[in-house]
């Protein structure tokens, strides 16, 4: 049941007794099949931490503050949250990173946040964390011309690397040129060289206009 006062439910209650003895799996058993309120959210989402499930607790913690604003004052929340952020479970650590940056404005969890989404190997990585980082208002300080640099890279796709190389063209920046320059030309198939065919046919005249417009800024900037 709900608490009509806009606090805790009873079974939020029931929660967080079971919690404080450490008896997590019972939490689980009591909050599975329930309607939860914000704090029943709270109480299951520790419970899940206490069990090494990260990735589940910080989706509960989410939900409890978006159901209930006075839970933003909970510190216990945002003291797991930042425990999570670094870990190699990539679910959790971006949740963490949102819940830090969205209530908290926490210096640390935004540069991990901005380093993800401009500087990550890791091209699904690199992506979710740059739409979080634009969901969050914090788009112009991700370092963009190396973000789509590697899109430009890695995408499997011509049409998918094309994309990317259009967003550096809207970025108008000549650190870009050098990346798209390489982009002309990818080899792939063939032995030896052999038979290779260019892999980047869908963008390449794309890829000659936008470094033959960036070769020219960058001749005017020398000159100025």
């Amino acid at each position: 049941a709900r608490a009509l006062t806009g606090g805790p439910s009873e079974l939020a209650e029931k929660a967080r007794e079971l919690n404080r003895g450490g008896r997590y799996q019972q939490v689980l058993e009591l909050t599975e099949d329930e309607e939860l309120d914000g704090f029943a959210h709270v109480e299951r989402g520790h419970a899940l931490a206490g069990l090494g499930r990260l990735e589940e607790s910080m989706q509960h913690y989410r939900r409890a503050l978006a159901m209930e604003s006075s839970l933003a004052d909970e510190q216990v929340i945002f003291e797991r949250a930042r425990a999570v952020v670094g870990s190699p479970q990539v679910e959790a650590d971006l949740t963490a990173i949102e819940l830090l940056v969205r209530y908290r404005r926490d210096p640390k969890a935004r540069s991990r946040l901005l380093m993800l989404a401009g500087e990550s190997k890791k091209l699904a990585l690199r992506q979710r964390a740059r739409g979080l980082a634009d969901e969050l208002g914090l788009r112009g300080d991700v370092n963009l011309v190396r973000s789509y640099a590697l899109d430009l890279v890695q995408e499997r796709k011509c049409e998918d690397r094309r994309k990317a190389l259009l967003v550096l063209e809207e970025l108008d920046d000549v650190r870009a040129l050098p990346a798209i320059e390489k982009a002309r030309y990818r080899g792939t198939g063939g032995v030896l060289g052999i038979g290779e065919k260019n892999a980047n046919r869908c963008l390449k005249q794309d890829a000659e206009r936008i470094a033959d417009k960036l070769e020219a800024r960058e001749e005017l900037i020398e000159i100025e």
